[in-house]
């Protein structure tokens, strides 16, 4: 207690040591104190990468700590209560947004997030047409990689990506019921294509075609080669990696090819053929990766346009057959013959649906 003319005033630290009660017989006032900033525990948050089965450390970095904590590591990995040292050797592998904490010397703790990520591994020898299959998260699809050619064998590693972190789709994508986010890596050297096949089993699509994306230079490319909806795999083709994603669009993502020989595929090339002939119009049309076999939706157009100086690429094939817009199941192709006009001069003949242009060529007729 402490002296004072009118009587006894006793004083007291808070259970936390970090402010007081001071009063007498008729009541007591609290009182904030005065706290050195020296003594407050800060901790950093970051990221951190490992794999599976491999030793792992991460010093999660605090001033003033007296002690430290972690909630949501990955099975395998611990923290140490006096260094802050998070090490072990991982058994699981996925995404892990862990919370490390670090406390004062009155106990009180100050708390940041360290995103760690643990990634599969699998082995990837020389070799044509070699395939891996490396381990993926719990309740994540699995992953088959097909490389054409692997030149110097390697590690391939593929981990889960968070889907909060990751780069959003592409305008008027979604992802699925579940987001499938990957990362990609391998130390093996590869010429060729790599085909990358996904299981989508379990997520749902709300009905609609999932399609395989690929991050290049800062944007989503649909790498999709193939949707298999019996099986609920989903392929792609590349020859580089990082991240990779699976979407899918609510509304029908319709493309076309571009017109097949005896049209030239070039640019800058205009078709010469004879005004009046007959000339073969063949190409594909997918909708949400999957081939279009109907003719429902497909308009077909010519209009007349100035000519210019561009080269001519003659079309050296001509035909009377059935001049009806048709898919031709021998060839899996849509075909036109187109019976041009009888009037000399340039014209542009176009595919179309509602989305607007799928292809188009640019004819001379002589």
């Amino acid at each position: 207690g402490l002296s004072h003319p009118i009587g006894t005033i006793t004083a007291a630290l808070t259970p936390n040591e970090l402010g007081m009660l001071a009063g007498d017989a008729s009541g007591s006032q609290p009182f904030a104190r005065i706290i050195d900033p020296a003594t407050v525990a800060q901790v950093t948050g970051g990221s951190a990468d490992g794999v599976i089965g491999a030793p792992f450390s991460y010093q999660v970095t605090a001033q003033r700590a007296q002690g430290y904590g972690a909630t949501g590591l990955p099975d395998g990995l611990a923290i140490d209560s006096g260094t802050g040292l998070v090490s072990g050797t991982p058994t699981v592998t996925g995404f892990f947004p862990v919370s490390v904490f670090a406390t004062n010397a009155y106990g009180d703790p100050r708390t940041a997030t360290v995103n760690i990520t643990i990634a599969s591994v699998v082995v990837t020898s020389t070799g044509t047409a070699v395939s891996v299959t490396p381990d993926v998260p719990p309740d994540s699809p699995p992953v088959t990689m097909t490389f054409d050619t692997v030149t110097t064998g390697g590690t391939t590693t593929v981990a889960a990506l968070d889907a909060t972190v990751a780069p959003p789709p592409p305008s008027g994508f979604q992802v699925g019921s579940v987001p499938l986010y990957y990362e990609i890596e391998t130390t093996a050297a590869f010429t060729g294509e790599v085909t990358i096949c996904f299981s989508y089993a379990g997520v749902d699509f709300g009905g609609n075609t999932p399609r395989l994306f690929h991050y290049v230079n800062g944007q989503w490319v649909d790498i999709t080669s193939s949707v298999d909806a019996a099986t609920q795999t989903l392929c792609g083709t590349t020859t580089s990696f990082s991240p990779f994603a699976i979407f899918t669009s609510p509304t029908p993502f319709t493309t076309g090819t571009g017109f097949y020989a005896p049209v030239s595929p070039l640019a800058g090339f205009v078709n010469a053929a004879k005004a009046g002939s007959t000339v073969p119009l063949k190409f594909n049309v997918s909708v949400n990766g999957s081939e279009k076999t109907d003719t429902t939706g497909l308009d077909f157009a010519v209009t007349a346009v100035a000519c210019s100086l561009a080269p001519e690429d003659p079309v050296d094939y001509a035909t009377q057959e059935n001049t009806s817009l048709r898919y031709d199941t021998t060839s899996h192709q849509f075909i036109l013959n187109w019976k041009t006009p009888k009037a000399t001069g340039c014209y542009i003949a176009r595919v179309t649906n509602a989305d607007g242009l799928l292809l188009s060529a640019t004819f001379r007729l002589k």
